[in-house]
């Protein structure tokens, strides 16, 4: 091998080792997106069942509401039907 072909070479390896550093350091970063993402994601899914909770006791409240409002108004009718 000559002089000119081993300066090729380290050249050569070390932009592939520049470029490995670099990729590493994106690995990292993605890992840490990750780790965020899916932490962001667990309290997502904790609100989304908070969510859920507070939907189906609004769900029985209104249904409650609604049976007395009918009953009420079934109470008015009846007794504006009495002589």
């Amino acid at each position: 091998m000559t002089n000119d072909q081993f300066k090729q070479v380290m050249t050569a390896f070390r932009e592939v080792n520049s470029q490995l550093r670099e990729i590493k350091g994106d690995v990292a970063m993605l890992k840490d997106d990750v780790s965020v993402l899916k932490k962001d994601m667990a309290e997502q899914k904790a609100i989304t069942a908070q969510l859920q909770k507070h939907a189906e006791h609004a769900s029985t409240t209104f249904d409650f509401i609604k049976e007395k409002l009918i009953n009420h108004e079934r109470d008015i009718y009846a007794l504006k039907r009495r002589p």
